[in-house]
């Protein structure tokens, strides 16, 4: 699976995104296109240090992480998932 096909089809993305993260939840938006992947412990901590969720454009308003926002929403949600496991890499990650 390459990374093509991965932001074009928006439903496979968002199957198979769900598939690989079962108890995280996965937020898409169209307009303007974001994607968020949340923490399914995001609400048990009360810290916003241990939140491990992640967004491709912005995240709940506080920060952005572009300029503006994607093309379209598969490839946000791709996007989101590569900063997922990107951070997960991480020393200071969370």
């Amino acid at each position: 699976m390459g990374l093509p096909y991965l932001t074009a089809d928006l439903a496979k993305v968002a199957e198979f995104t769900r598939k690989s993260l079962k108890d995280w939840t996965v937020e898409i938006d169209h307009d303007p296109c974001d994607a968020r992947i949340l923490d399914p412990q995001r609400d048990k901590t009360g810290d916003d240090l241990d939140d491990r969720s992640v967004a491709a454009w912005r995240y709940f308003g506080r920060r952005l992480n572009m300029e503006k926002p994607l093309a379209n929403s598969a490839i946000a949600l791709t996007l989101a998932a590569i900063r997922l496991q990107a951070d997960s890499f991480l020393d200071d990650a969370w």
